[in-house]
């Protein structure tokens, strides 16, 4: 779906059985958004082995939302207040 390259061989495949992706959770704290995985499955443990950055999104993760949801949401969004680009 992202048309990523493959992983490269030194990077873990974490989605072996798709249970560490369920146990991921992001939520609001104030003006910040934290993201975490569930405290009582393998996901600490995961966290712990491979480190914080591994529930960070990366710069093509970041590209891909923001070039899916947010770019279209402020077009839309100029587009209502009747600025018209073309």
């Amino acid at each position: 779906m992202l048309m990523l390259q493959p992983r490269p061989d030194n990077v873990p495949n974490l989605f072996i059985n798709g249970k560490f992706h369920s146990e991921i959770f992001a939520t609001m704290q104030g003006d910040t958004l934290s993201i975490g995985c569930a405290p009582d499955g393998d996901g600490p443990d995961i966290v712990r082995k491979y480190g914080d950055q591994l529930l960070q999104l990366g710069p093509t993760a970041i590209g891909y939302f923001n070039n899916r949801y947010i770019i279209p949401h402020i077009r839309r969004f100029f587009a209502d207040c009747g600025y018209n680009p073309d």
